[in-house]
């Protein structure tokens, strides 16, 4: 199972000037002089090696779940993906958290790899987990990989008492004591308050800025370890993430200004200090995730947008010192029968950026499907291809499509190992070698549950997919790989995985300085 390439492939490309896959009508043509760095020069020859042996390839993968049932615990489990091992697939050792209505998200290592080339060989021995509803913030002991253990547990309390609460997303600067920054959304009366807090592991403790300004809205987290900043983006309110946008009277004016936020914010994170807002379109309602490339003097970074279906470039201006983002993909709503709203977005929860900064990787949801973009030149975005699994519009659950501006839009029912893989793509990982992609079909647990009902019986499911490494990119779906998240495969089941990690390293969990 799975595929194993020995032939060495080495790639010459000559950067060529590609049309973007959007060009917005109000947005002034993008200048690549004002960006602090520019990928690709035209006519500049760029030698990429996608040697497979160069990386060692996963053997052990992180899985946090959350419990279908709140009242019941969440897991912590690692998972052999070691194709060679007759273990494959199967769980190595999973750890229950001690405490229930946790709701886990995202989660991230203590420390992140200083070079590129010690992501791989990095002794990775400390997971912390934030628990969005409850507030809480575990760190995950996994040095003795056949007996995980909770170290450290950061109660609600002690968020409450730095005035921040529902910790949503966890980025480590590399060192060897950290910081570890996570991002927040709300303040100690539950009003929308963006904020970032660091936490020091070793010591156990959070530290906050004493400086007052904070961010409208809370979000995702990505770092630039080399400028010493963070991005968040503005998710929105906890209290409204679904029930806002599924109110039939609310208009994109009102989910702004009250439910969702429409812009990116950028911090100083030796200082833990607000510095800038950008402000995006009502495309950008709902921004949930951000992702920088991967070459430390690089500003590059994308970001997508939930509700507003769109995705956006981020970059300095090396004249200002600012970060601008300009839209560069914008997906269509489709109109459909049978469905909670007339319209249905596409819903693009997750983006995975390969480790070479070739290739972007987007999951929609709602529409079912994974599209891989060239992003060489980040200027010039450009669809490689897109590959469908589940999502909503199928008949088989009563939801017929109307129609769509878009061509080849053809949402499809999959199978893996001859049962239906559910719901749709959602969270997301990246081998180092950029062929393997892994895709879990839960994100939210009461977004899981209102959209797809079939979830709370099954569980989750990841999916496997092959990746061409070739510019012209492409994917493939494994059917004989599933891991299910079932009742009758855990104790206490069914469970909702979300994020991925891999021992030896993955496309996201590392900012690096050279």
């Amino acid at each position: 199972m799975g595929v194993c390439m020995s032939r060495r492939v080495v790639e010459v490309r000559v950067a060529d000037i590609l049309p973007p896959v959007i060009i917005p009508k109000d947005t002034p043509q993008l200048k690549k002089r004002d960006s602090d760095m520019n990928m690709l020069v035209p006519g500049e020859v760029i030698v990429y090696d996608s040697d497979e042996s160069r990386f060692e390839r996963e053997k052990i993968m992180l899985v946090i779940c959350t419990n279908v049932n709140i009242s019941k615990n969440s897991k912590v489990m690692l998972i052999d993906v070691d194709y060679q091992s007759k273990n494959y697939g199967t769980v190595i050792s999973e750890l229950s958290l001690p405490t229930d209505n946790d709701e886990l998200m995202n989660a991230g290592w203590m420390r992140s790899a200083a070079k590129t080339t010690d992501i791989s060989v990095l002794n990775r021995t400390q997971l912390i987990v934030p628990c969005f509803s409850s507030s809480r913030i575990y760190t995950i002991a996994v040095e003795n990989q056949s007996s995980l253990r909770v170290s450290n547990c950061i109660e609600s309390d002690q968020l409450l008492d730095k005035n921040v609460k529902n910790p949503f997303s966890v980025c480590s600067y590399p060192s060897r004591v950290g910081p570890s920054v996570i991002s927040t959304l709300c303040d100690r009366r539950n009003r929308v308050k963006g904020d970032i807090i660091s936490f020091n592991v070793e010591k156990g403790k959070l530290l906050r800025s004493d400086e007052h300004r904070h961010a409208v809205f809370g979000g995702f987290l990505a770092i630039q370890a080399k400028q010493k900043i963070a991005i968040t983006t503005e998710f929105g309110d906890p209290l409204q993430l679904l029930t806002a946008f599924l109110n039939q009277e609310n208009d994109t004016e009102c989910l702004q200004e009250n439910a969702y936020g429409h812009c990116l914010n950028v911090w100083d994170i030796e200082k833990t200090k607000f510095r800038q807002t950008i402000r995006l379109d009502e495309d950008a309602i709902g921004l949930n995730c951000i992702r920088f490339l991967h070459h430390p003097e690089c500003n590059h970074a994308f970001a997508c947008s939930v509700f507003g279906g769109s995705i956006y470039h981020i970059h300095k201006k090396s004249t200002t010192e600012e970060y601008l983002a300009d839209k560069v993909v914008q997906y269509p709503k489709a109109f459909v029968e049978g469905w909670l709203k007339p319209e249905m977005p596409p819903m693009p929860l997750d983006l995975i950026i390969s480790m070479d900064d070739r290739f972007l990787f987007v999951s929609c949801f709602l529409h079912g499907f994974i599209e891989q973009f060239n992003i060489s030149d980040p200027f010039r975005v450009s669809s490689c291809t897109k590959i469908f699994l589940g999502g909503a519009i199928q008949r088989s659950i009563g939801i017929k499509l109307q129609r769509i501006n878009a061509v080849n839009f053809t949402p499809k029912r999959r199978f893996l190992r001859n049962q239906e893989f559910d719901a749709g793509p959602a969270r997301m990982q990246l081998s180092l070698d950029g062929r393997r992609l892994y895709v879990t079909n839960s994100y939210y647990t009461p977004w899981d549950l209102m959209l797809f009902p079939t979830l709370k019986e099954r569980g989750s499911c990841i999916a496997l997919i092959h990746v061409t490494v070739k510019s012209s990119g492409g994917m493939v779906l494994d059917e004989n790989f599933a891991i299910r998240f079932t009742s009758e495969n855990f104790e206490n089941g069914p469970y909702l995985a979300r994020e991925m990690k891999f021992m030896n390293g993955d496309s996201t969990s590392d900012s690096c300085l050279e």
